[in-house]
């Protein structure tokens, strides 16, 4: 099971510190399926021996995998089966109120945040992470933590598992580039 790089399991680099280089984050989902997906079914395979991977991909996993395939096809006879879940191939239907708001301001957005260094988006440390186990369990905090991830993720009442709360905040946000949210966003703009 692998985590894409700038993620809170992905923060090592061999000489980058992404907490002080910005190098780090220069980076978008278009390179993690041109690099880091191939590098690690390759790893994987190395180490197994297996002639091939079967690749379940979650929401961008899915779009890198996409990227993978469809830009190194001769990935495609290594992948045995690939389930996508929440995938994201075109943006046209995105809900999300966050996403719309990049999408809109994406130029300007962009020449911003190059301008004031904000290489990462959503750290694990930042607001999101501090709505505590307590806090998103029931009553009031519940309904702050629900709309918190809305906000991030659109609006979708029904697909919502509220005992999960706890869960999914405490692993929410795990922090990326912004290039991959402002990648996102141009996807957004052209339909």
């Amino acid at each position: 099971m692998g985590n894409v790089r700038g993620n809170s399991y992905s923060r090592n680099h061999t000489s980058l510190n992404p907490d002080r280089n910005s190098d780090f984050w220069q980076f978008s989902w278009h390179h993690i399926g041109l690099i880091d997906l191939p590098t690690m079914i390759d790893y994987v395979l190395s180490q197994t021996g297996a002639d091939g991977v079967y690749y379940a991909g979650h929401s961008q996993g899915t779009t890198a995998f996409f990227v993978m395939t469809s830009s190194r096809p001769e990935y495609n006879s290594k992948i045995k089966a690939q389930v996508s879940l929440a995938p994201i191939g075109f943006m046209n239907h995105m809900t999300s109120p966050l996403m719309k708001i990049m999408a809109f301001w994406q130029k300007p957005l962009s020449a911003l945040l190059d301008l004031i260094g904000m290489d990462e988006f959503l750290p694990s440390e930042g607001f999101l992470s501090m709505l505590s186990e307590a806090m998103c369990s029931n009553g009031a905090g519940q309904v702050l933590c629900k709309n918190a991830l809305f906000a991030v993720c659109g609006f979708s009442p029904n697909e919502m598992n509220v005992t999960m709360l706890p869960t999914i905040m405490a692993h929410t946000p795990a922090g990326a580039a912004t290039k991959q949210f402002l990648h996102y966003a141009q996807e957004i703009n052209s339909g």
